[in-house]
């Protein structure tokens, strides 16, 4: 039997509102939708389950993203997500 090659039309990219998320940032932002209020950079990484190194660096990123917003507290620095 011999098969006939089915010729498909390329898909079109679809374009995405949000900016792409790696899963290290979507679990950090999605802690930081369901927190009822500002989260330490220490609470964020225990509640992702990632070290607080890690939960740092891409904190950092979001912010200059314009995602979250930082609000240092003495030796803490809160973080929330900003709102839109």
């Amino acid at each position: 039997m011999v098969r006939k090659k089915i010729r498909r039309k390329p898909r079109r990219k679809v374009r995405r509102m949000s900016p792409r998320m790696d899963p290290f940032t979507r679990t950090i932002f999605q802690e930081l939708e369901r927190a009822r209020r500002p989260l330490t950079t220490r609470r964020i990484a225990q509640r992702s389950m990632i070290t607080w190194p890690t939960a740092k660096r891409h904190l950092q990123e979001m912010q200059r993203k314009g995602l979250v917003i930082r609000m240092p507290a003495g030796n803490r620095i809160f973080w929330r997500k900003r709102k839109k």
